[in-house]
Order: structure tokens, then sequence, then C-alpha cells
């Protein structure tokens, strides 16, 4: 998915990239271990905060969710990872993000 409004290419492909890289480590590792990976969507960092106000609001009206996480509240997930409870799961793309790519 790509982000709008604003302008980033590089950050978008970037992340279609280490989306890819995870499913086919996920294939040349099967025997040694299983990769997944998470994708969050917004999250309140230094690079959301340091944005004009009207990106940021367009932002959030762009999710269902209407609120954009907190760093913290994905532990839960990475924890999950390390668990056995994963046990099965290889070459999975967790998806955090409010309902973003809902639409």
């Amino acid at each position: 998915m790509v982000n709008t409004p604003q302008t980033q290419c590089a950050y978008n492909a970037s992340k279609t990239a280490a989306l890819h890289l995870a499913k086919s480590l996920a294939v040349e590792w099967i025997n040694y271990a299983q990769v997944n990976c998470i994708s969050p969507g917004f999250i309140i960092t230094k690079m959301l905060t340091q944005q004009p106000k009207e990106l940021f609001e367009q932002w959030m009206s762009m999710i269902p969710g209407r609120h954009i996480c907190n760093p913290t509240k994905l532990k839960s997930a990475y924890i999950f990872l390390t668990s056995d409870a994963y046990y099965y799961m290889t070459s999975t793309n967790i998806v955090i993000d409010g309902g973003y790519t809902l639409p």
C-alpha cells in the first residue's frame, strides 16, 4: 500500500522490500527458523509529530479507528512472535494499523 498524501517513494519502497525479504527468508530458512514480520500503521513517533498539523489531521481521517498507536502497544505482537504460540506460522505479515488498510 502506498501511503498518501505525503510523497515518500523511498520509504514506501523500503517497507515493501522488507516484507518481501521476510517472505523470501521464510522460504530459504524453512529448515532453521520461522520468519514473520509486523507492518504497523501510523505510530506516534518523532517522524509523525514533527509534520504539519494539517497532514496529521488528514492521516487521522484515513484511519477508521481514528487514533494513532503508541509504540508500546506493539509489544504483545512481538512477544507473540517469540513464543511457542506461533509454532506453525511462517511467512506471515501481521498488520497492526487501526484499520488503515481496510478501505
